[in-house]
């Protein structure tokens, strides 16, 4: 019975038992272990708290996941096959270095959560507003001093500071309908929206 309990607590344990799980924070990955990609049935993915800087083109071979942990790494960009994995629900990409999203993460349709906090964007793709769902985008998220100039659209699903420093050929302001009072200045030709 005590062997029971603390398999219940064991990680490897874990692994092994449920093909759908794989939990590989917190072991200082500079890479994804490249196995992981033969695991088609995947469903929940943990790989936060570790030293990725990128993930490779071969992500979008887990179609089958639903929960993707990528907080609290390095990561710059992501690739373009992240939007292959249609079945994505949640993912999280807070405490990051992202610059950019790649446009396909559009794709992810049945996404319900995209937490992107503590990054460096610098633009957002417009494909992101094919999402639905919770978006959790604050100020946090972008490189406000150094926003692309030629970026277009800009969203924030939580707003805590005044904007006065926004790109001039900025045309869209989505902001999510829960925030009515805010502080920002607006290029010439920009229109605030709701999501």
């Amino acid at each position: 019975m005590d062997d029971m309990i603390n398999n219940l607590f064991n990680m490897d344990y874990l692994n092994s038992m449920y093909p759908i799980f794989r939990d590989l924070s917190n072991k200082q990955l500079e890479s994804v272990p490249t196995e992981i990609y033969d695991l088609v049935d995947l469903q929940i993915l943990c790989l936060n708290d570790n030293k990725l800087k990128k993930l490779p083109m071969e992500i979008g071979n887990l179609i089958n996941l639903k929960n993707l942990h990528l907080q609290n790494n390095k990561l710059e960009t992501l690739p373009a096959e992240i939007g292959k994995l249609i079945n994505l629900e949640m993912i999280l990409l807070h405490n990051n270095e992202l610059k950019t999203l790649p446009m396909e993460i559009g794709n992810l349709i049945r996404l319900k959560s995209l937490y992107l906090a503590d990054n460096k964007l610098e633009k957002m793709p417009e494909e992101i507003l094919n999402i639905k769902n919770k978006l959790f985008i604050g100020e946090s998220s972008y490189n406000i001093d150094n926003l692309n100039h030629d970026m277009k659209i800009i969203i924030f699903s939580e707003l805590n500071i005044s904007l006065k420093k926004l790109p001039i050929k900025l045309k869209e302001i989505w902001l999510n309908k829960s925030i009515e009072n805010y502080d920002i200045k607006i290029p010439h030709g920009c229109v605030i929206r709701k999501f």
